[in-house]
Formats: C-alpha cells, sequence, structure tokens
C-alpha cells in the first residue's frame, strides 16, 4: 500500500487565469448519480435537500449515447445546483437499458457519498427522519480530531440509498474559515 505524505509532495500551486496545465484538470464541473426513478429523486433533492433545479430534459441523441456507450439509452435527466454557487449535480434516469441496482453499502468499493454544508444540522435530521428517510447515522454524531474538529456530522441516504454526508462546521476541509451566515 501507497502512503502519500503531504510533506514530501512537490507543492501545488493553482493555475493562474490563462495559464495552460497540460495533462491536468483544471476546474470542477459537476457530479452525476444515476438513480431508478427521476420523478421520485427529483423531490427528495429539490424539496428536502434544497438544490434548484436548473434544467430537466430527455437526452437521446447519437453523441451522449456514444459518450456513454449505451447506443439504445434515453437519458431522463435534471441538472441542480446548490443555490448561489456553481456547484452542480446531474440527475440520471437511465431507459431502455438493463440496470442493476448496486450495493450503496458505504465500504464497497466503487461507491460514493456526496456532502454538503449546513447551519442546523440537527433541525436537518429531526426533520429528514420525520419525513420518512433512511438515517445512516442513529444520532447528530460530534466530530471529534482531523480539520473539523468541533462540527458535527450526519448520514443520511437517498431515495436509491445513495449515502449522502451532512456537516456542520465553521470550517472548511483545509481548515480555512467559512464564510459567516
Amino acid at each position: 500500500m501507497t502512503t502519500i505524505d503531504s510533506t514530501t509532495q512537490p507543492e501545488s500551486r493553482p493555475a493562474r487565469a490563462g495559464q495552460v496545465t497540460p495533462n491536468r484538470v483544471t476546474e470542477f464541473s459537476h457530479v452525476g448519480i444515476q438513480v431508478r426513478d427521476l420523478s421520485v429523486s427529483l423531490p427528495f433533492y429539490r424539496d428536502q435537500i434544497g438544490l434548484e433545479v436548473v434544467s430537466e430534459w430527455l437526452v437521446e441523441d447519437a453523441h451522449t449515447r456514444e459518450a456513454v456507450d449505451l447506443p439504445e439509452a434515453s437519458l431522463n435527466m435534471a441538472l441542480l445546483r446548490l443555490p448561489g454557487t456553481n456547484a452542480y449535480m446531474e440527475v440520471i434516469e437511465y431507459r431502455n437499458v438493463e440496470r442493476t441496482p448496486v450495493d450503496p453499502y458505504h465500504p464497497n468499493p466503487g461507491t460514493c457519498h456526496i456532502a454538503w454544508y449546513v447551519d442546523d444540522i440537527d433541525e436537518l435530521y429531526h426533520r429528514l427522519v420525520g419525513l420518512g428517510l433512511d438515517p445512516v447515522s442513529r444520532r447528530v454524531v460530534p466530530i471529534n480530531g482531523g480539520p473539523l474538529d468541533g462540527g458535527k456530522v450526519i448520514y443520511m441516504t437517498d431515495p436509491d440509498g445513495i449515502r449522502i454526508e451532512f456537516l456542520q462546521s465553521d470550517l472548511y476541509l483545509d481548515t480555512t474559515a467559512r464564510p459567516s451566515v
């Protein structure tokens, strides 16, 4: 197993505007998740989590089908955004293709989770549990140690079992201060 020690890594400097950084990513675009039924998942992310719907559309063009290597697929899609930001999330229901749900159990290789900051994690936890959402965390858990020391965390699942992490902290993961609300 390789361990990366940040003290021995070369210093990483962000690219300046207009500077070319060959063979490296230059900016975050979006995260995408595949769901069983967009009509079930969209209200969850919009109404319960608070993301705004930027657009919804059905994709059936040859270029998209070629890009995802599914020549018969239709992609029923919604593009969501964290309000006031450029943080986007695609929610996609693939149609006309065989689909097999995956086991999103946290330690399974290939699974992922989505994490958002919130201002009142206790209220959110009780509201979501009251709506019948499946909590992974049995309570709001204090964060002891690490970059978010003193914060709070919970994990919940979306309608497809995808893990969602909610954080309440005055800090970002790099320990810089988050703006006050």
